[in-house]
């Protein structure tokens, strides 16, 4: 259900355009998000969906 409805709702733009983001321009986007979604998490939740987010590269480097 879930690939289906970000197939539906999120353009192949927007994935571009994040993987072409600053690690700080991608980390305000994503607090942005937060805030208005009003998602309260734990914050070992939010930093895990953080670093999936990031290049894979730059992931492996945050995951040492």
């Amino acid at each position: 259900m879930k690939s289906v409805m970000r197939r539906r709702f999120i353009s192949n733009h927007y994935h571009r355009d994040l993987r072409s983001m600053t690690v700080q321009n991608y980390y305000k986007e994503m607090k942005i998000a937060m805030t208005r979604a009003n998602v309260e998490e734990d914050q070992e939740v939010t930093m895990t969906r953080f670093i999936r987010g990031l290049k894979k590269e730059i992931a492996d480097v945050v995951k040492l």
